[in-house]
């Protein structure tokens, strides 16, 4: 018979966060995850990329300053550089072209 007030594994990692072998993941071991993981899918980075610029942009900031914070958090934490959207870096499209009001546009590709 188990006691209910005796520890689980997880109970005993300072983070809460378990390997499922028994072993604690560090914060740092996630950064590395989630870096690697963003440096080898970009798109997947560039969500997460967007998902920031949202909350800058709910707290107010303008759709430009959003963009470039969240590419300045992107690349500090993870060292992934989200300056173009995804689409601009297939077609090789900069985000300083004619007509664009914003520091980002959307680029179609020819199918």
């Amino acid at each position: 018979m188990t006691d209910s007030t005796e520890p689980t594994k997880q109970q005993d990692s300072p983070s809460g966060l378990n390997d499922g072998l028994g072993g604690e993941i560090t914060p740092e071991q996630s950064i590395k995850a989630l870096s690697k993981a963003m440096k080898d899918d970009y798109d997947y980075a560039w969500s997460w990329h967007c998902n920031i610029a949202m909350v800058a942009q709910d707290a107010g900031a303008p759709h430009k300053e959003s963009n470039e914070r969240a590419a300045s958090f992107m690349r500090y934490l993870f060292g992934v550089d989200t300056n173009k959207p995804p689409n601009a870096v297939l077609t090789g499209a900069g985000h300083e072209a004619t007509g664009n009001g914003g520091l980002f546009h959307r680029v179609r590709l020819k199918t």
